[in-house]
């Protein structure tokens, strides 16, 4: 008896002594406060189509009602009005090239031949940078919103999965992941435009020049891009993969360690509590599961549009590239496959960038504590 006396004393005494003021939030202010930071950290457009769809942290039916169909269906117009563009520029580039092969057979002297080619080339840059602009202006205005977003919403995300119990994991979320995001986003602010830029302008100019061999060029720009990319994605799954699997492993240690002292060292409700804090962590897990299916589709809005745009341009190039060489004109064939191995650099960008974010969260999601 007097054990316990002693007991509650000195509880009581701990509590006066390590009491500090304490500002409790309110469930429908912190709900306000969550889904408010990150539907700010998205851009208008996709702020729009979160809207139609009816997706926010706090309402799981929006979340499970979203499909790529309706995004397709959301986004058909604007879709439709750019892919017309391209269309537009595809025929132009056709019509170009069959007129120019009909030109070129007809033209027998070398001058007149050089000269004729030299004023192809200059069409063919004319109206395909005409037709790539607008794309390429929408693959770097997506990597900027994507790489803004990741910013913002990777901090909110690991203090979800920290106050989880997934402390250690939630570091690793925030360092990694992080530093990859911000990586992107300096890596296009500083030097995408000029890279791309500086590309176009290098086989423009040796598609006018006979003694430069431009198709060795644009193939190892297409292969170093290609090899870069892939392994910095391999690199990130892998150092993500294996530091959440040990952090996980940290925090499962953990988390049962505090259960067990709880339990143990309370007398009387102490197993009441250590259910508690089970009961608590398992609804933070919750609302992380809502959080992270948030991040998850406003990536897809943000980078569903670039994306179709990039891969339909992509392919129209291609086959641009393909008949040029069909119909015996190499230089622009040449030409047409680097303006088509720049437009692939972007989208391997775009790509990796929503394969960080994606990939992350969901090993997050999937690894239990």
């Amino acid at each position: 008896m007097k054990k316990l006396i002693l007991l509650i004393l000195a509880v009581i005494s701990l509590s006066f002594l390590f009491s500090s003021l304490v500002y409790c939030v309110g469930e429908s202010e912190f709900n306000e406060k969550m889904n408010g930071d990150l539907w700010n950290a998205v851009d208008n457009d996709t702020a729009q189509a979160l809207d139609y769809f009816e997706i926010d942290i706090f309402n799981p039916a929006g979340i499970f009602d979203f499909s790529l169909s309706s995004l397709a269906e959301y986004f058909k117009d604007d879709l439709t009005v750019k892919l017309k563009a391209i269309l537009s520029f595809f025929l132009s580039a056709c019509a170009l090239l069959v007129v120019s092969s009909s030109f070129s057979a007809i033209i027998k002297s070398e001058s007149n031949s050089e000269m004729f080619e030299i004023l192809l080339i200059i069409l063919s840059v004319i109206i395909s940078l005409s037709g790539m602009k607008n794309t390429i202006n929408t693959l770097i205005s997506m990597l900027n919103v994507g790489a803004k977003f990741m910013v913002a919403f990777i901090p909110v995300f690991a203090s979800l999965v920290a106050f989880s119990g997934s402390v250690s994991a939630a570091f690793t979320y925030n360092t990694v992941v992080l530093g990859f995001a911000q990586g992107i986003s300096a890596f296009v602010k500083n030097y995408g435009e000029k890279i791309i830029g500086s590309f176009f302008c290098l086989v423009i100019s040796f598609s006018m020049n006979k003694e430069i061999n431009l198709d060795r060029f644009v193939s190892m720009f297409s292969r170093f891009s290609t090899v870069a990319i892939g392994l910095f994605s391999t690199v990130f799954a892998s150092l993500l993969s294996i530091k959440n699997i040990l952090s996980v492993s940290i925090d499962s240690v953990g988390v049962r360690g505090i259960k067990f002292i709880v339990s143990s060292m309370i007398p009387v409700v102490g197993s009441a509590i250590s259910e508690a804090y089970s009961s608590l962590l398992g609804s933070i897990g919750v609302i992380k599961g809502s959080v992270a299916a948030f991040g998850i589709i406003a990536i897809i809005i943000i980078s569903f549009p670039a994306l179709v745009e990039g891969v339909v341009l992509f392919c129209a190039l291609s086959i641009l590239s393909f008949l040029s060489e069909m119909l015996s004109l190499l230089k622009v064939a040449s030409l047409l496959k680097g303006f088509c191995v720049g437009i692939k650099f972007l989208l391997l960008l775009a790509v990796f960038e929503v394969f960080i974010m994606i990939i992350s969260t969901a090993l997050l999601i999937s690894f239990k504590g």
